[in-house]
């Protein structure tokens, strides 16, 4: 999600709401992360000193991993929802594993929502987050995922 999406949404043309549109934008997409579970924005996350097979990170959307066994990377790696599944061959390891969450693109009724939410925010600055549109919150139940 970008300012200029914002802008467009709201049709401003001015530069002068930048810095507000930015803040209530990245408000808007965090509670969308919480609503959802999900880590919308591009993160990298370290985990190390594993001892298990599959790793249940609650993370998602999963990108890409790459694992290390004593400096070593590991080929293999599989990812299901939130878990990092390691090979069949590695048991009882110390491994280090780098996630990339986040969607390289939002899907295009997420950034409905995301913008409906940033909109409510700017328009109606002193309403509670409980009076979010009743639009966004409905799209955002369908990403919530409980299998974290």
């Amino acid at each position: 999600m970008t300012l200029a999406e914002v802008k467009e949404h709201l049709r401003l043309t001015g530069d002068e709401f930048d810095g507000n549109l930015t803040l209530l934008l990245e408000a808007a997409v965090s509670g969308a992360e919480t609503i959802t579970g999900l880590t919308l924005r591009e993160s990298t996350y370290r985990v190390t000193e594993l001892n298990d097979r599959v790793v249940s990170t609650g993370l998602m959307p999963i990108r890409a991993v790459t694992a290390t066994v004593d400096g070593r990377p590991l080929e293999g790696v599989g990812i299901s929802g939130s878990h990092v599944i390691l090979p069949d061959d590695v048991e009882a390891v110390t491994a280090e594993l780098e996630v990339k969450t986040g969607f390289d693109e939002f899907p295009a009724d997420l950034k409905a929502a995301i913008l409906l939410m940033t909109a409510r925010f700017f328009e109606f600055p002193s309403d509670p987050v409980e009076n979010l549109p009743k639009a966004s919150t409905n799209i955002l139940k369908n990403y919530t995922r409980w299998d974290r």
